[in-house]
């Protein structure tokens, strides 16, 4: 177990996605005073993190692996500070700049570990040159064990059939976290990584877990899919191959604070195990066993080594994994 971790390090990880500004905001009541009826609060202290597909690419570095993040950013103050944070992590980055639209951020106000507020700031990126992210691409596929594409409906992936079309004919797996609109785009993908709200947005309600799997297997066929993998936040997450019984994985967090994040940590870790030839079920349960740590912390969070291997000992005879037929 822990050699895979070990072996992180032979990983190069391609992310290509929406990158966000997360901005967070701690406050406090002051005096539990308000003005016409709202709540006066003092802000203690701001701070920043690379969100979004950035996020991906900070987890994928910060347990050992090598990530090449490509995204759009604005010319702005807040894409200097995606720069100035990316500089602090060890990856490479190609950040495209669009001169009409600004960095999508993200504020989040949070008083004592409780979020009261998300304030968006965001029109979807734009670059005239629509081309500009596939040739950059194109250049550089071949050094890339696993591509992930990052889809977070700002704006930045207008090539993905093209990414998908190129990483097929170098036998190149190709991990998508999607959104719902427009999911022909991902035809063709080796595993999708929708939440339970993005899946259903997809195939229609669920009523329980055999649901999800008939639908999920439909959704396979219909986009020509290896693999679905639908996260469902404390319900855990259920990975759906085509010809194999189903598994489901039970969720192994007690004090889940913010899911804020944890998709990019699942998509992220899958990646890793996956660039070093291990199986499906293999990745998600490495995958499971990160989101268990991710989530128990304040918004867009990374995981150590460490902590990996201190989980993986404690939970390498736990029975979290079901078959369903």
């Amino acid at each position: 177990m822990s050699d895979i971790i070990s072996n992180f390090k032979k990983s190069n990880i391609l992310i290509i996605g929406d990158i966000i500004l997360d901005q967070y905001w701690y406050v406090t009541d002051r005096k539990n005073t308000f003005e016409k009826s709202a709540p006066i609060m003092n802000i203690k202290n701001i701070e920043n993190r690379a969100g979004g597909a950035a996020n991906v690419a900070k987890n994928i570095s910060k347990i050992g692996g090598n990530a090449h993040l490509i995204g759009i950013i604005g010319s702005d103050a807040e894409g200097k500070i995606i720069k100035n944070l990316l500089k602090r992590i060890n990856l490479k980055y190609d950040l495209i700049v669009s001169y009409n639209r600004k960095t999508i951020k993200k504020i989040r106000i949070i008083s004592k570990k409780n979020q009261l507020m998300r304030l968006d700031l965001e029109k979807k990126y734009f670059i005239e040159k629509k081309e500009k992210i596939f040739e950059l691409v194109k250049k550089i596929i071949k050094n890339y064990n696993v591509i992930i594409i990052s889809d977070y409906n700002k704006g930045t992936l207008v090539c993905t059939q093209k990414i998908i079309k190129i990483a097929r004919k170098l036998s190149i797996p190709v991990i998508i976290d999607p959104k719902k609109e427009n999911i022909l785009k991902y035809f063709g993908a080796t595993l999708l990584t929708p939440n339970l709200e993005e899946f259903q947005s997809m195939v229609g309600t669920c009523k329980n877990k055999l649901d999800i799997i008939n639908k999920g297997k439909s959704l396979i066929s219909k986009l020509q899919l290896s693999a679905l993998l639908v996260t469902q936040s404390e319900l855990g997450m259920t990975l759906i191959e085509n010809k194999k019984n189903s598994i489901h994985f039970s969720s192994l967090s007690k004090n889940a604070n913010d899911p804020t994040g944890a998709g990019d940590t699942v998509i992220s870790l899958i990646s890793l195990v996956l660039s070093l030839g291990k199986s499906f079920k293999k990745a998600c349960w490495y995958s499971n066993i990160a989101a268990g740590i991710v989530v128990e912390k304040i918004g867009t969070a990374t995981i150590s080594k460490e902590e990996m291997l201190e989980k993986i000992k404690f939970f390498q005879d736990y029975k979290m994994i079901s078959i369903v037929k």
